[in-house]
């Protein structure tokens, strides 16, 4: 097996490259394909396993859809469930659980070994206890986010957008930008790195809004080796929107 470290990023960067058209899995051996597997939890009692087929030619992503006897299986929290397709190339299950777990993806293949073994863990949930919902701050605050329980063993991202209304009443905003945060239970943030002063012609009289997710994540999984290629992460993520005066 192999220990990926930090490929699912650049893994799933992969979506961005041409997509080319479909092809049929029962047409290439297994270590011809390579498989992505994301496992999030947004909300309590719930946790979705996607998983991505594809093969890789140059900068064309070419989705691989099961076909014949294949198939994607996923075990998490004592049960066993089969992944069904979504759209091209990509299948999905959702487990009524978000409590800390291995989860284990199976692609089975009868007459062939196939690649039974790839894991990943869920880290532990956690709630955001401050700041609440709407809380309304000035551009220049200092606003404090406080997560429990904290769990110093996993990494965690703070990631915001911004969005503002103009005097015209357009809608304008930054890109989304990331923090890497420590897992210690709070972070104070600068409202000042939102920008916000540097947007021009903004109604004053309208709040921006600022969408913030923090992400608990582990990218660490374990694939099989008969597998072409892949990477494996799981994340529990919880958000809260902020108002911010201009």
């Amino acid at each position: 097996m192999k220990v990926l470290i930090l490929t699912f990023l650049v893994t799933m960067g992969l979506s961005a490259c041409y997509e080319g058209a479909p092809v049929n899995s029962n047409d290439y051996t297994i270590s011809d394909i390579n498989m992505t597997m994301v496992v999030e939890s947004k909300q309590s009692n719930k946790t979705s396993v996607s998983v991505h087929l594809a093969r890789f030619r140059q900068l064309t992503t070419i989705p691989v859809n099961l076909t014949g006897s294949d198939q994607l299986i996923a075990n998490a929290y004592g049960v066993t469930k089969p992944l069904t397709k979504v759209k091209d190339g990509e299948y999905q299950v959702v487990f009524n659980a978000n409590t800390s777990d291995v989860f284990k993806i199976s692609f089975l293949r009868t007459g062939e070994r196939g690649a039974p073994n790839n894991t990943v863990t869920l880290p532990p949930p956690f709630a955001i206890t401050q700041p609440v919902n709407n809380q309304i701050f000035n551009n220049s605050d200092l606003i404090t986010f406080s997560w429990s329980p904290a769990n110093n063993f996993y990494n965690m991202n703070l990631v915001y957008e911004v969005t503002c209304t103009t005097i015209s009443n357009n809608k304008v905003s930054f890109p989304r930008q990331s923090l890497k945060l420590n897992d210690i239970g709070s972070y104070v943030f600068d409202s000042s790195k939102l920008s916000i002063s540097s947007f021009q012609n903004l109604d004053v009289t309208q709040p921006c809004t600022c969408n913030f997710l923090i992400n608990r994540y582990e990218y660490n999984g374990i694939r099989d080796d008969n597998l072409g290629g892949g990477s494996f992460g799981a994340t529990q993520e919880k958000a809260v929107n902020l108002l911010i005066n201009p």
